[in-house]
């Protein structure tokens, strides 16, 4: 289980998007999101960074794996490493509950 599960902070940002590369390149085999995209969703019209993303931490403080509310559109992203230590899982409920806090009648998630 991920030692800890807070809100992203802009420091994050190196950290969270090694995660997205790390899964990209797991799953479709190059990385396809940018800095400048990462920025913009958490910048993004709607996004209350502190209650719409959370980061899982484990030991040491590196995060392990990375979520997002964007509208009805709920995206986990767990780096290759950290699969199967219950950081998607625990970030995936995290999603559902605050999307059902939000209203969001159906939530896609990615």
């Amino acid at each position: 289980m991920p030692r800890r599960v807070r809100p992203p902070v802009d420091s994050d940002e190196h950290a969270v998007l090694d995660v997205i590369h790390a899964r990209d390149v797991a799953d479709l085999g190059v990385p396809d999101f940018t800095l400048d995209d990462l920025r913009a969703d958490w910048t993004g019209a709607g996004i209350d960074l502190e209650h719409d993303a959370r980061v899982a931490v484990g030991a040491g403080g590196a995060v392990r794996a990375y979520a997002i509310l964007l509208g009805d559109d709920a995206v986990v992203c767990v780096h290759p490493d950290a699969e199967g230590d219950g950081n998607g899982t625990v970030l995936r409920r995290w999603a559902e509950a605050r999307a059902a806090e939000r209203g969001t009648a159906v939530l896609r998630q990615f």
